[in-house]
């Protein structure tokens, strides 16, 4: 279950804490990237936007209450400077004058300011066009020829409040060494490695029984999960049967306060070595006729990956994504890619006696990229599930550069989930059919269903 299941709840619950902000405010939790050397607070009520481009980081977009229309959009940007070192002063006078003549940006002003302790350029202006957008660019000089940009785009009409999202912004910077995390990332990557090359000619080990868990939100009940595992062979594309492999079916019910209700089903194959991969997902948003209904289809085969999307039943697009495989690059720096189901039963295939972290590449379809996915065993740890108290290992699980948004996870000394914290304040704990029956009395009836399709 773990991350895959964690990262999508806690995608649910900020969106539903945005839509009922009517206020923008600073978020309590930092983003933090340490690969790119930067953490800040963003706005609040503002949706975040992973960006598949090398050079745009991150983006936070907020809409209009009313109309859903996208208001402003933050972003972070990295540039990469031939020169190591550049005169700021004279930097800004050709950046105002590239920016007019490249993107028709009226730059009023561009300024030489200080940010986190290093030198920036203020640029401030209106972008031309059809439609005019009045935009900030904060160049913060952060290393030796390498640019972190903050900016904010909006309606003109919007100047002043922009202006005072974006300083309030500014002011919570920080800027890190990103040569130390890379140094520790390389040891995780290693490890990751050489986790995948122990496993490939293992048999998958399977729970022989479903495992239930109950959602809460701050101590209230708002949904639940099934898990079931069992050995299968799964159809290649050319017709031929598959290895033998782990299968991992997953159902979810969410029900948010003040917002719709989810369910999620997930099919989930891989053969021990990862080179064959399928996996089926559907969410329906909504009850009755005006349900939205989501679906995704992937297949890996060796390098290449392919995903189908559907949107009520109807083909939607496909995109692909090759796995890089250099040639020329040793073997040992390569990507160690981690398939979806091996990543819901890490626990039981990792050495948890021991204090460690891995590091593996995950594929999103979101982005159509692949994203850094570290799991660190913490160790050995006391704590109260219902009434008992039982004896547990903690971990910690991030996907992508935003240690902030880790979730934390326990589990038995058989590698069985115990409990999930989200960084969304959702809790995941162990717990029974019955158990759940009785704390969300409308799970009966897709229970049922769930059961039938086992």
């Amino acid at each position: 279950m773990l991350k895959a299941v964690g990262a999508a709840l806690v995608v649910l619950l900020l969106s539903a804490h945005a839509a009922g902000q009517g206020e923008v405010q600073l978020s309590p939790r930092r983003y933090t990237d340490k690969l790119n050397g930067f953490s800040l607070r963003p706005p609040l009520a503002t949706e975040q936007r992973r960006e598949a481009s090398p050079s745009r980081l991150v983006s936070w977009i907020y809409r209009d209450a009313n109309t859903r229309a996208i208001a402003w959009t933050l972003s972070v940007i990295r540039l990469v400077e031939k020169k190591p070192q550049v005169d700021l002063k004279e930097y800004a006078k050709a950046l105002a004058a590239k920016l007019r003549a490249d993107e028709r940006f009226q730059v009023d002003s561009a300024e030489v300011i200080q940010v986190a302790g290093k030198g920036a350029i203020d640029v401030r202006g209106v972008t031309g066009g059809v439609v005019r957008m009045w935009r900030r660019q904060v160049w913060i000089f952060a290393l030796p020829g390498r640019f972190l940009i903050l900016t904010i785009s909006g309606p003109t009409s919007a100047r002043r409040e922009l202006e005072k999202i974006h300083e309030t912004v500014l002011k919570t910077v920080e800027l890190s060494d990103p040569l130390k995390t890379l140094a520790a990332e390389t040891a995780n990557l290693h490890r990751g490695r050489q986790f995948l090359a122990r496993i490939a000619k293992q048999k998958m080990p399977v729970a022989d029984q479903p495992q239930w868990f109950l959602i809460s939100l701050k101590g209230k009940p708002v949904g639940w999960m099934i898990q079931t595992e069992k050995r299968d062979r799964q159809q290649l594309p050319t017709g031929q049967p598959s290895g033998e492999g782990l299968l991992v079916r997953t159902w979810t019910m969410m029900k948010l306060p003040d917002a719709a209700l989810r369910l999620q089903w997930r099919t989930l194959f891989s053969t021990p070595d990862g080179r064959f991969e399928r996996w089926q997902e559907a969410l329906q948003i909504g009850e009755g006729g005006r349900a939205r209904l989501l679906r995704e289809d992937g297949v890996k085969q060796h390098d290449l990956i392919v995903c189908t999307f559907m949107e009520k039943g109807q083909h939607d697009r496909v995109i692909k994504k090759t796995i890089p495989r250099d040639p020329n690059q040793p073997r040992e720096t390569r990507l160690p890619y981690l398939p979806r189901a091996i990543g819901m039963v890490l626990p039981r295939l990792l050495d948890m006696g021991k204090p460690a972290a891995y590091a593996f590449g995950t594929y999103s379809s979101e982005i159509n990229d692949f994203e850094l996915r570290t799991i660190t065993v913490i160790g050995p740890q006391k704590i109260s599930l219902g009434v008992r108290r039982v004896d547990a290992v903690h971990a910690t699980d991030v996907v992508g550069a935003n240690e902030e948004l880790a979730t934390e996870w326990w589990v038995d000394a058989k590698g069985l989930l115990l409990r999930m914290n989200t960084a969304g304040e959702l809790k995941i704990e162990s717990s029974s059919r019955e158990e759940i029956v009785k704390q969300v009395p409308a799970a009966e009836k897709y229970i049922a269903e769930a059961m039938r399709e086992k």
